[in-house]
């Protein structure tokens, strides 16, 4: 069992529980960055298979997320003696619209408003993922 009142190495403080709710699905994020010059220099070809091999990557690592990790994690964490307490339905859908109506229009705000490039990145690539859509206005509806 973890002692209460850690820090860990990194500075972060943490401490252990009794009680594991959610689920709260967590996605892992992996990346590369490669600065735009030189991904200017590597040829179309190889930027197409770096492309690919990027979103099989992308598609695998949610579907362990969601079909094995965080399913493997409430196991684990319910055999060390925690007590899981699933979020009900109604919490789920609250937590939804608070999205919809604060957190995403805020963080448009905050980041340059509807038209950054932030904004329209997640209408590409989160919105179809989480059913969100920003719009042209900064407010958010499910879709």
């Amino acid at each position: 069992m973890l002692p209460r009142r850690v820090i860990d190495r990194l500075g972060v403080p943490f401490g252990s529980s009794d009680y594991l709710n959610g689920p709260i699905i967590s996605i892992g994020v992996t990346f590369i960055t490669i600065n735009k010059d030189r991904w200017d220099e590597i040829p179309a070809d190889l930027q197409a298979i770096m492309q690919e091999e990027a979103l099989a990557h992308q598609v695998e690592n949610r579907r362990l997320m969601e079909a094995v990790w965080d399913p493997a994690g409430i196991t684990d964490n319910v055999a060390g003696g925690m007590e899981f307490v699933e979020f009900s339905q109604e919490l789920k859908d609250a937590l939804l619209q608070a999205s919809i109506d604060v957190v995403i229009p805020n963080w448009v705000d905050r980041n340059g408003g509807p038209d950054s490039e932030g904004a329209k990145m997640f209408n590409e690539f989160v919105g179809p993922i989480v059913g969100v859509t920003i719009n042209a206005d900064g407010s958010a509806t499910r879709d």
